[in-house]
């Protein structure tokens, strides 16, 4: 019987010694510097989850650039498209979603003329990845469609793209969609166990588990949600899942939802998910009726979707803005942070978290007296959530729209 031997992964000293012998050594213009380069890109993004410096980071940054502009002069756009990863992956890990956003623009102008399978897969579910974060819906969906396509031929990352259009969906109101394709997953058999358990098979599971909450299919969100657990303990740890978790036990009125929130904290490369995090919390804490927790909330979201160029986010903040000036008895204020906020959703095609702050607008307009407002935004609403079979949205609709008369 043989016996395996567990071996450890290199340290950062031990890698970093054989990628200086091999730049010491590598023709100056040739595959070997290229690869060599696009080691030292990603320094941050293997080594830097618990911090990093900018000095780091410029290092990092440099050869990326210099990798890229060396695989542009040998017609090696493979290469070229795995440098620009290297260089958007420092500002990725802790955050800054929208300032990735030119390299990814510029990572997409290659991907046309790429062909193998695995550097198109995730070229371009990294773009839509970096858009869900953003709050780039549609262009989420679109790339993540392209990608599954298109890298179809090829390892697992087409799984990824699969797994970012099925959330893409879910937030474009798509659901149906959505679990049409998280069903086509679970169907179709991984070949690594990366593709099985990978941080993107987990973060999909967590938004369908929520979808199946807010239609009120307990035992089917239960069922993944045993699942998950199961793979964050004993798996792939990671910060994506926590969002959709953390609003799946704020539906339930449950305080788990900021256990899982503050969970957050103990994990390397929180700040990868953070804006997603915030967007979640501000959820929560509405949701919870937490509202003595909404201003620091509310200036922590603005602040960090300012400073990351998120798109979504502050409408989040606004929504939480207008829920708390409307339980303090300002229900002035309330409309017309609601309305903004309802006006910022529809403009990202988000359809639910349009209706869900639509409905809540409703309710500030009626407290206002304006009924015939509050009956037409209530409404549209209520379409929303009986399309998606939103079970308690609708239900208080409903409510709302017997109060008008």
């Amino acid at each position: 019987m043989t016996s395996l031997t567990m071996v450890s992964p290199p340290t950062q000293e031990e890698v970093a010694r054989y990628v200086e012998i091999g730049l010491e050594y590598a023709a100056a213009e040739g595959e070997a510097r290229v690869r060599l380069l696009l080691a030292r890109s990603m320094w941050v993004f293997a080594f830097g989850r618990e911090g990093f410096s900018e000095e780091d980071a410029e290092v990092s940054r440099r050869a990326g650039e210099e990798a890229f502009a060396l695989a542009e002069t040998l017609g090696r756009d493979d290469l070229a498209s795995a440098a620009l990863d290297g260089v958007q992956s420092i500002e990725f890990i802790v955050g800054l979603h929208g300032l990735t956003w030119p390299v990814i623009e510029r990572r997409l102008a290659i991907v046309e003329r790429l062909t193998d399978p695995w550097e198109i897969g995730d070229a371009l579910q990294t773009a839509a990845d970096t858009a869900l974060a953003v709050g780039r819906y549609e262009d989420a969906s679109r790339w993540a469609s392209e990608g599954f396509d298109r890298a179809r031929g090829g390892p697992d990352v087409w799984r990824a793209g699969l797994a970012w259009r099925a959330i893409a969906r879910f937030r474009l109101g798509q659901w149906d969609g959505a679990l049409e394709d998280y069903e086509r997953m679970e169907a179709e058999r991984a070949v690594t166990r990366f593709g099985t358990t990978g941080y993107f098979t987990l973060t999909m599971w967590s938004c369908i588990a929520l979808l199946h909450e807010l239609r009120g299919e307990r035992a089917a969100s239960d069922r993944i949600l045993a699942r998950l657990d199961t793979e964050l303990v004993g798996g792939t740890p990671t910060v994506r899942v926590i969002p959709f978790v953390a609003r799946l036990f704020a539906h339930r009125g449950s305080d788990e939802a900021f256990a899982r929130i503050e969970s957050s904290a103990s994990l390397v490369g929180r700040e990868m998910g953070l804006g997603l995090i915030l967007e979640a919390q501000c959820d929560v804490t509405a949701e919870l009726g937490r509202f003595e927790l909404a201003d620091e909330t509310i200036g922590d979201s603005r602040a960090f979707a300012a400073r990351a160029q998120l798109e979504a986010l502050p409408f989040y903040a606004d929504r939480l803005d207008g829920r708390a000036s409307l339980a303090r008895g300002d229900a002035t204020s309330a409309v017309a942070l609601l309305a903004s906020a309802g006006a910022g959703f529809a403009g990202i095609a988000a359809r639910w978290e349009a209706a869900l702050t639509r409905l809540w607008l409703g309710e500030a307009q009626l407290v206002l007296g304006e009924v015939e407002d509050a009956r037409r935004v209530v409404s549209d609403a209520h379409e929303v959530f009986d399309e998606l079979r939103s079970v308690r949205e609708r239900d208080l609709a409903r409510s709302l729209l017997d109060r008008a008369g």
